[in-house]
């Protein structure tokens, strides 16, 4: 019971279809997902995202499609649709991202690594923490009122 209130309560879609915040995408967005975007851009094999992030900067006119797929981060500009040239690498495969109030993503990998990148400058900072346990960090959310990044693993362990 206690790893089901966890993984719900740390799952920002489980949270917003509860809430009756979460909103399906239009048809326009569903199409350009679809079509117009792959992750798979100049690579010899096809990849599925396992995470999506879309990060909103209207004082820097720098709006980001975040695309995470195996252990390769792709940044994609919402204005263009162009792919940033260089992917950002994780040591594992990413199985989570959440954004802070501070711009930042949280990057979880199944190895247990746990990272922050700055979504103005595209850059990635060196590993911040380790999530002990089964499958490594499995989930991410941000705490507002407490200001704390909650991570758990596959057993239920919540690391703040």
């Amino acid at each position: 019971a206690s790893l089901e209130m966890a993984l719900n309560d740390l799952s920002t879609f489980t949270r917003m279809r509860q809430d009756g915040s979460f909103k399906s995408l239009s048809v326009e967005t569903r199409n350009v997902l679809t079509r117009r975007l792959s992750p798979s851009i100049n690579e010899t094999e096809r990849h599925a995202i396992h995470c999506l992030i879309f990060t909103e900067h209207p004082d820097h006119g720098r709006s980001s499609l975040w695309c995470a797929y195996g252990s390769k981060l792709k940044v994609f500009n919402v204005t263009t649709w162009i792919c940033d040239p260089s992917d950002i690498l994780f040591p594992s495969l990413i199985t989570c991202m959440c954004l802070d109030t501070r711009d930042k993503l949280w990057v979880g990998c199944i190895h247990g690594q746990l990272f922050v990148v700055d979504t103005l400058t595209h850059v990635c900072g060196s590993q911040i923490a380790s999530i002990d346990g089964e499958g490594g960090c499995q989930t991410i959310a941000f705490d507002i009122l407490h200001n704390h990044i909650l991570a758990a693993n596959r057993a239920g362990l919540v690391t703040v």
